[in-house]
């Protein structure tokens, strides 16, 4: 969101610019982890792994099974999030979302 990205239509990207974004979460990710914030390394983990599925059809299961289980978590990691988004600088838009792609039902 901070770049401008819909993450959320990353089945719509092109390969070249999911790959981008999944090995420049990498980068991220391990400076995220060094500075100890897990929870915002975490979540970026999880978008890596959904950039990667659609390059790699057979993580989709696992990856679909990932977003469930956030969808389903309990009521403060709202809280969290809306925490975490706002810290960003960014503004947070209540609500769960589910990749395009990544639902149970997809």
């Amino acid at each position: 969101m901070a770049d401008g990205q819909d993450l959320y239509g990353l089945s719509d990207w092109t390969p070249a610019a999911r790959k981008r974004f999944a090995s420049g979460a990498v980068t991220q990710i391990a400076a995220l982890r060094k500075a100890r914030e897990y929870d915002s390394s975490d979540g970026l983990a999880i978008w890596m792994h959904t950039a990667r599925a659609l390059a790699e059809p057979q993580m989709v299961p696992a990856v679909r099974q990932i977003w469930h289980h956030v969808q389903h978590a309990p009521l403060n990691a709202d809280t969290m999030a809306q925490d975490l988004i706002e810290d960003a600088g960014l503004t947070y838009v209540p609500g769960r979302r589910v990749p395009d792609g990544f639902g149970i039902d997809d």
